[in-house]
């Protein structure tokens, strides 16, 4: 079995390799702002697409569950400061609500789940701030507010009726 030259120079200059342009991230300033407004949820929405665009989804796992244990917590002390707020009273500084309280530790929480992802992802942040490529926030973190309060308002809704 010969081949002339002609086919194998054909298969040699075929590509071998799909190349795509990467999907770029969400910057960690729009991300950091999400977190501040959103809390844990919002912050581990914004995060997660950056995630799933790096293709570390799986790499990231336990980075995601621990976002989403802030996020229970943050939703907890939520409901609890709704349904018994007497509960969380003796917790706080004198002088502040328990619902303001909360509100703060929430907005703590928020941060810190982004703080995580943050440190795991600066290298990818970096290396896009050099190349210029952000996308545009705006798709992704309206959405993840738009979930974080709908979130909170049904779970403190819950709380408050079963009240």
């Amino acid at each position: 079995m010969t081949s002339s030259p002609e086919i194998a120079s054909d298969v040699l200059l075929q590509p071998t390799l799909e190349t795509s342009a990467p999907v770029p991230l969400v910057s960690p300033n729009a991300t950091f702002l999400t977190a501040f407004l959103g809390g844990p949820w919002a912050a581990l929405w914004v995060c997660g697409v950056n995630v799933r665009r790096l293709g570390r989804v799986r790499r990231e796992l336990p980075t995601l569950a621990l976002g989403v244990a802030l996020g229970v917590v943050a939703l907890a002390l939520a409901a609890i400061a709704a349904a018994r707020p007497e509960l969380v009273a003796g917790l706080v500084p004198s002088g502040w609500r328990a619902a303001t309280a909360v509100r703060r530790l929430g907005t703590v929480l928020g941060l810190a789940t982004w703080g995580v992802f943050y440190l795991r992802l600066r290298p990818y942040y970096r290396a896009a701030e050099l190349g210029g490529e952000f996308a545009s926030p705006w798709r992704v973190t309206l959405p993840a507010l738009l979930f974080a309060l709908a979130l909170h308002l049904a779970v403190v809704g819950a709380a408050v009726v079963a009240r």
